[in-house]
């Protein structure tokens, strides 16, 4: 389940999280199964996060880092994720329906059974 306490932080500013990520490094990001739907998340570093099963439909992740994040089940169906870096990101049986994934970096991201209708990969 879901850190609230992490919760708190990222609902405050991408700007707060970002600089609360490079004071505490070490300590593992669960978002697992939250609702984050139309969160505004552009830039922000969720790297190595489990967000297994969250809600982030409509959010706009633009430029985010998600390198090696656990997206698994996630529904990021009408999401912005352009320009975003999805390293090595597990996005299986991940809705990506309708998602905008241009100009993003996906080397390495595990697709397996996710849902890609009309989704932008160009």
């Amino acid at each position: 389940m879901a850190d609230e306490t992490l919760l708190i932080i990222l609902r405050k500013k991408v700007v707060v999280w970002n600089k609360w990520r490079v004071k505490n490094p070490d300590v593992s990001i669960d978002l697992r199964e939250t609702i984050l739907s139309r969160a505004d998340l552009r830039g922000a570093d969720l790297s190595m996060a489990d967000l297994r099963g969250t809600n982030l439909s409509r959010a706009n992740l633009s430029e985010a880092t998600i390198i090696e994040s656990l997206l698994n089940e996630a529904d990021l169906s009408n999401a912005d994720l352009c320009k975003a870096n999805r390293r090595g990101a597990d996005l299986s049986m991940a809705d990506l329906s309708d998602t905008d994934l241009s100009m993003t970096d996906l080397s390495g991201a595990n697709f397996e059974g996710a849902k890609l209708v009309d989704t932008d990969l160009s």
